[in-house]
């Protein structure tokens, strides 16, 4: 695993929580020949032992057990893009869970038990729970593209995410009276999986 994948998955680990929602997390580290260690490969074990010890300490495990879940968060990585790309009709995301207990989360919008025994590995199968919600992530970001191109046209900025734990579409607006009007003239159309919030302001590019 990449040093710095492995920092940043870090950061998100001590946390308590990492949401996975897109394929992006898998960052492939390529191969070397030869049996030598060079000393990039040490400073990676090194990095990757460092990491180790200080989840172990936060989540009060051995540092065997953290290697062995940041090797499963990898694995979750794998079953996010594979579900993505061949069961997007009706997958809705995935994340790991790290308290009380560790595991992985994958949603679906039906039959989820029978869709995953084809794509869990046996490292993983005892720590899989799977959950049924109403849309699947191809339908939260069809409708989070939408929502957000309408409130352009209608010139109200916005910041918005689709939040893979509660299978909805976030949209954050610093006044919404422009909103509720479009909707009453029937210009802006809501789903039910959108949620309009009010925020005090909306986030500021750097």
């Amino acid at each position: 695993m990449c040093s710095e994948y492995k920092i940043s998955i870090l950061m998100a680990l001590l946390t308590f929580a990492v949401a996975i929602t897109a394929p992006s997390i898998l960052i492939s580290c390529g191969g070397r020949g030869g049996n030598s260690v060079s000393s990039n490969e040490t400073d990676e074990q090194n990095a990757s032992l460092f990491d180790a010890t200080i989840y172990a300490d936060v989540h009060g495990v051995t540092v065997d057990e953290a290697i062995r879940r940041f090797r499963l968060t990898d694995e979750a990585g794998n079953l996010d893009s594979e579900l993505s790309m061949k069961e997007a009709d009706t997958f809705a995301g995935l994340w790991i869970e790290h308290e009380p207990e560790f595991k992985i989360v994958v949603q679906f919008t039906h039959d989820g038990e029978e869709i995953i025994k084809q794509y869990v590995t046996e490292d993983i199968a005892d720590i899989i729970e799977v959950r049924e919600v109403k849309v699947s992530l191809v339908d939260l970001e069809l409708a989070q593209r939408q929502v957000i191109s309408i409130l352009r046209n209608l010139g109200v900025p916005a910041d918005s995410e689709v939040d893979v734990r509660e299978n909805s579409v976030k949209v954050y607006v610093a006044e919404r009276s422009q909103i509720d009007t479009a909707i009453q003239e029937g210009k802006l159309s809501l789903p039910d999986s959108v949620e309009i919030i009010t925020v005090n302001e909306l986030a500021k590019p750097e």
